[in-house]
């Protein structure tokens, strides 16, 4: 272990004096970016990121000469491997059945390939010589390498300046502790293709076949009994890092499926899918009349911009809906609790309207007379009458245990879980309304439980439980009823509060407080016992099964987004997420 880390300590100190050798000669260093991907392409664009951080070359030209050069590189390969071919003794060998068998699969799957070449350590030299050497059609090389090579210099050299940016001040002279985290994270992420591959099992059947089976050692205990809290050890990375190899994954199914916004097909009734930005009411109004008993009463207000005219109307809609307070406000349009909250009268109800965006709508629901939570994962393939739960995940709203002694600050900090999200609970950053002064400074007496937060999102610090050994048939078959009802809905997540675990085993006594589409998680990747190996085993395997299915409906001639669309919806989607309330 030593040796590897002073092998790369090495190398990563070499970059910064690799830039003072060279100094401030743009052509220089201009011409060093463009050959050094003919070397090692990860140092390279790792490189072009520390030239661009301490502003040595703008991003506009370091990005262009990185993909000319990456680009140059692969060229070169395949060149070689053209020039190779031509020999007799070369060409001997390669016109075997068993090669010959290989060049079919090789040109057949050249999309999957390149792809993969990028993620696994040491395949691009040999791949890229034997397409040349098997004479691959260079065209389709080209756009194929051209394509790829886009995506990963723009994604490495996007990482590297940014962490740089945010660390730059940190670090200081030792700035080479970037390029080399970077590089030790790059092996790890290339080597995790390897390890899905190894880990995914049999691959007959479809991908929901092959979902992960529930582990030995979790869902065992009850997680709404006290137990010593935990965090989940994928919770601990941070989210930039975390979703890094679920990315690369996701262009590798984007390029093997052709398409980069294929998984918008999976859900052809919600916007974009359901992956993210849909319309959380248009979603609880697809379950048909008869089933709508399952879903926590809620009416809708578009706000207009005059706040005591809104407030009014509200009023006026909850009061035709029967719905009192307490009524729980949140955004039609939201994400992991933002803008949520619990209002108590009108006069919150008022401050709410008035600092919720213009032209936007909300969503006032009647608040579930149960505190216990749970995700219910529902898929079902295209081609399948029925559906059923892959996932159950209970989910344990943040409080703390009282003492007689410690203020709740002062048990805040005393919890594992609620010390991790501690500027949450009193408000310092920002984005969560927080507990009172008066709150914080209560003494709760010995054994009392007092919840400090509204919402259990993992944002929030709710702590997961993966409960998916207590999916039982009649609970499968309620939610298939209940999805069935709504049109073309074949993957996503329902968010319930229900009464006990043995009522909800019967399909009974739960009530739905939102519906996620393909963007949302089976969400026991984050129970605290499951490793991080786990995890990303899960999310490949829920990830494929998205594309499975979305693959199958446009088959049915059900049509993706385009990208351009699909950019510009997500662009707008980020910055209404921004904008709302405080949450509670």
């Amino acid at each position: 272990m030593d040796t590897i880390i002073a092998f790369f300590h090495s190398i990563a100190a070499g970059v910064p004096a690799f830039i003072h050798s060279i100094g401030t000669n743009v052509p220089a260093l201009c011409a060093a970016l463009f050959v050094c991907p003919f070397m090692q392409e990860d140092l390279s664009v790792i490189t072009g990121g520390i030239l661009v951080i301490n502003h040595m070359l703008p991003w506009e030209l370091a990005a262009p000469i990185l993909f000319a050069g990456v680009v140059g590189s692969d060229l070169s390969i395949y060149g070689l491997g053209r020039i190779a071919g031509r020999n007799q003794w070369i060409r001997q060998r390669i016109e075997t059945p068993s090669i010959k068998r290989a060049t079919e699969r090789l040109h057949k799957h050249l999309i999957p390939t390149v792809a993969l070449c990028r993620t696994v350590p040491g395949f691009v030299f040999p791949t890229f010589l034997a397409c040349g050497m098997t004479r691959v059609p260079f065209p389709l090389f080209a756009t194929t390498t051209i394509t790829a090579a886009l995506i990963y210099v723009a994604a490495l050299l996007g990482i590297t300046v940014k962490l740089g940016e945010k660390f730059a001040g940190t670090f200081g002279h030792k700035i080479w502790i970037i390029p080399l985290v970077l590089i030790a994270f790059i092996f790890v992420m290339k080597v995790i293709p390897l390890i899905y591959s190894l880990i995914r099992g049999p691959r007959n059947g479809t991908a929901l076949d092959r979902l992960p089976k529930v582990p030995d050692n979790v869902g065992h205990s009850n997680p709404f009994e006290p137990h010593p809290a935990r965090i989940c050890p994928s919770e601990k990375i941070p989210p930039l890092l975390f979703y890094v190899p679920i990315v690369l994954d996701y262009l590798r199914l984007s390029l093997k499926y052709r398409s980069f916004t294929l998984q918008t097909a999976a859900n052809p009734n919600i916007e974009a899918g359901g992956m993210w930005g849909e319309s959380k009411s248009r979603l609880m109004w697809q379950i048909s009349d008869e089933l709508q008993k399952w879903v926590s009463p809620f009416v809708t207000l578009e706000r207009t911009g005059d706040a005591d005219c809104d407030t009014r109307l509200a009023l006026d809609f909850m009061a035709a809906a029967q719905l009192g307070f307490p009524i729980v406000a949140k955004p039609d349009i939201g994400w992991q609790g933002y803008g949520v909250r619990r209002l108590e009268d009108d006069s919150a109800l008022r401050i709410y309207v008035e600092q919720y965006p213009k032209d936007l709508t909300i969503i006032l629901q009647k608040q579930a007379p149960w505190m216990l939570e749970a995700g219910v994962f529902y898929v079902r393939m295209p081609d399948e009458p029925k559906g059923r739960i892959t996932s159950l995940t209970f989910r344990t709203i943040p409080s703390v245990i009282g003492d007689g002694k410690s203020t709740v600050l002062e048990l805040i900090g005393k919890d594992a879980r609620t010390k991790f999200k501690s500027g949450l609970y009193t408000g310092a950053d920002g984005r969560h309304k927080g507990l009172s002064k008066e709150r914080l400074k209560s003494i709760p007496a010995e054994g009392e439980r007092v919840h400090i937060s509204f919402i259990g999102s993992l944002r929030t610090g709710g702590e997961y439980r993966d409960g998916r050994r207590h999916i039982t048939e009649a609970l499968s078959q309620r939610f298939d009823e209940i999805a069935s009802s709504m049109p073309d809905f074949h993957f996503g997540r329902f968010d319930i509060r229900f009464s006990s675990i043995a009522a909800l085993e019967r399909g009974e006594d739960f009530t739905i407080f939102e519906i996620n589409g393909a963007g949302a998680e089976a969400i026991h990747i984050w129970d605290p016992d499951l490793p991080v190996s786990g995890a990303y085993r899960e999310l490949f395997a829920y990830q494929k099964l998205l594309f499975e299915i979305a693959a199958a409906n446009r088959e049915r001639g059900i049509k993706p987004v385009g990208l351009l669309e699909f950019i510009s919806f997500t662009s707008g989607y980020n910055r209404l997420v921004h904008s709302y309330p405080p949450s509670e």
